[in-house]
């Protein structure tokens, strides 16, 4: 819990970055408490006898509960932070308004396409090997891969000079 502390404080003096640091804090050490707990209700419930499901259901969790302290880690104020989490529990007649968060729905259509393009090649790469895959192929197969790739990373590939995020501490 200190270190998670420490590492709030780390990245500026600022509430919200203490907050952040503790909520991760709070996860590790909860998560090494209730293990014997969880571990009980996930057998009554029976899905330990799921694995794939049980896993589903932790990384969920885990996903939703760090997305849950990001946003002390971007909120500008407590406050700030404060009114995001109201919003997002209490104010169930907002619509999901892809434009408002700054996203095309070409980009969000393009984001879906790309995520399940990488999926595919993680379930291709449970049985095989890609790079083994490729090697096999005939030289204008391989060679159009990769020219396909370079040509996708140039089309959407992000070019600008952000700069990196830690710059702003």
């Amino acid at each position: 819990m200190i270190v998670f502390l420490l590492s709030g404080l780390w990245h500026g003096a600022n509430w919200t970055y203490v907050i952040w640091g503790g909520l991760n804090g709070f996860y590790l050490v909860f998560a090494i408490i209730s293990k014997d707990i969880r571990g009980r209700i996930t057998k009554w419930t029976g899905i330990d006898k799921f694995r794939n499901l049980n896993k589903v259901v932790k990384i969920f969790c885990t996903f939703n509960l760090i997305c849950f302290s990001w946003i002390f880690f971007r909120a500008s104020s407590f406050t700030d932070a404060v009114t995001i989490i109201k919003r997002i529990f209490m104010d169930f007649s907002l619509r999901i308004d892809v434009g408002r968060v700054g996203v095309s729905r070409y980009q969000l259509a393009l984001c879906c396409g790309v995520i399940a393009f990488l999926l595919l090649v993680q379930l291709f790469q449970r049985n095989k090997v890609i790079s083994n895959e490729l090697s096999n192929r005939h030289t204008v197969f391989r060679w159009a891969v990769y020219y396909s790739a370079l040509i996708f990373i140039i089309l959407f590939g992000v070019f600008n000079t952000n700069s990196f995020i830690y710059f702003q501490f």
